[in-house]
C-alpha cells in the first residue's frame, strides 16, 4: 500500500517534468495523453497488485455491482448539481474544441477514481479508520496537483473538493457515484476555465487510454476468477475504526 501511496506522490514530480517538454496546443494533447497512458498503467498496477498480491478482487478498488444503480443514480444528481454551479456559468465552445476535452476528462476522471478514491482512500481507511482515510485522501489528491504549475492559494480549494469527492465516495465505496459524471464534469469545467485547447485529433488518444484501461480491469477480473481470488472486500470484510 505504502508503495503505490508513494507512486502517487510522484505524480507531482513526473508532471512537472513532462509539462516542461511540451508547447502549443498539439504539444500539450501528447502531454497530456502520454501522462494519461502512464497513470493508465500505474492503477493497472495497482489493481494487479490488490488482485494477485493482496488476494483482493477488484471491488476492493471500489470496482464492483454493488450499489451500482443508486451510485450511478446519485452521480447523476450530484453532476447536474454540479453543473449548474460551474459549466453553466460558462460558453460552451465548438464541438470540435469541445470534444478532446470532455474525452480527456472521462480519461483523467477514470484514473482519479480507481486511484485516489479506489485505491488511496481504502487503503487509507483500513489503516487509520474512515474519517482520517477521507482526510487522507483529499490531501494526497490535493498535492498530486502541485505538478500543474498552480497557485498556492489553490491548493485549499483542491483540499475542499478532494474532501468532497472522498466523502461522496463513502456513501457507497463504489467509484460510479463519482464516475462518469460527476469528477469528469468537474475536471472539464476546470479545464474549460483555464482556457485549455487541444486538436481533435487527441480525442483519439484519449479513447486508447480509456479502452486500454478498461481492457486491463477485465483482463484482471477474467484472471482472479480463474485463481480463484477471494470473494470479500474490503472494506466490508474489515473491521472498521472511526
Amino acid at each position: 500500500m505504502v508503495c503505490f501511496t508513494i507512486l502517487g506522490l510522484s505524480d507531482i514530480n513526473i508532471v512537472f517534468v513532462f509539462s516542461s517538454n511540451y508547447a502549443g496546443k498539439s504539444g500539450r494533447s501528447v502531454y497530456y495523453i502520454r501522462i494519461s497512458l502512464y497513470r493508465t498503467i500505474w492503477y493497472i498496477g495497482s489493481g494487479g497488485w490488490s488482485t494477485f498480491v493482496k488476494k483482493r478482487p477488484l471491488s476492493g478498488l471500489g470496482i464492483k455491482k454493488d450499489k451500482l444503480v443508486i451510485s450511478i443514480l446519485l452521480c447523476f444528481v450530484f453532476a447536474v448539481v454540479q453543473y449548474f454551479l460551474t459549466l453553466r456559468t460558462l460558453a460552451l465552445p465548438a464541438f470540435q474544441t469541445l470534444l478532446p476535452l470532455v474525452v480527456m476528462s472521462l480519461a483523467v476522471g477514470l484514473y482519479e477514481n480507481i486511484f485516489y478514491r479506489g485505491w488511496v482512500q481504502l487503503r487509507m481507511e483500513e489503516c487509520f479508520g474512515i474519517i482520517p482515510g477521507v482526510v487522507l485522501s483529499a490531501v494526497i489528491y490535493c498535492f498530486y496537483h502541485v505538478g500543474y504549475g498552480m497557485a498556492a492559494n489553490e491548493f485549499l480549494l483542491l483540499f475542499v473538493i478532494g474532501l468532497v469527492y472522498s466523502t461522496i465516495f463513502r456513501f457507497t465505496c463504489n467509484i460510479f457515484i463519482l464516475y462518469p459524471f460527476l469528477t469528469p464534469a468537474g475536471g472539464l469545467y476546470s479545464n474549460m476555465k483555464d482556457g485549455l485547447q487541444m486538436p481533435f485529433e487527441a480525442t483519439y488518444g484519449f479513447l486508447l487510454v480509456i479502452g486500454l484501461s478498461v481492457a486491463g480491469l477485465i483482463i484482471i477480473n477474467l484472471l482472479s476468477e480463474t485463481i480463484k481470488v477471494g470473494a470479500g472486500s474490503f472494506p466490508h470484510n474489515a473491521k472498521r475504526r472511526f
